[in-house]
């Protein structure tokens, strides 16, 4: 495994606005040290049932 970041999209959170998650990849693993959550707010989308996320493979 190498370094740098793990993505994972978390659709059906906040009803069903979603987020994103950015997890750190180490040579060890995932690690959830300085990882990042966004949600609808930050990014601009918040409307419900926007599913943020939805684009990225399970």
């Amino acid at each position: 495994m190498g370094t740098g970041a793990e993505r994972c999209g978390a659709p059906g959170e906040n009803s069903g606005a979603g987020s994103v998650r950015v997890l750190k990849a180490t040579a060890a693993g995932i690690t959830p040290a300085g990882s990042r959550t966004f949600g609808g707010g930050p990014l601009g989308t918040v409307a419900s049932g926007a599913r943020l996320g939805s684009g990225f493979a399970s």
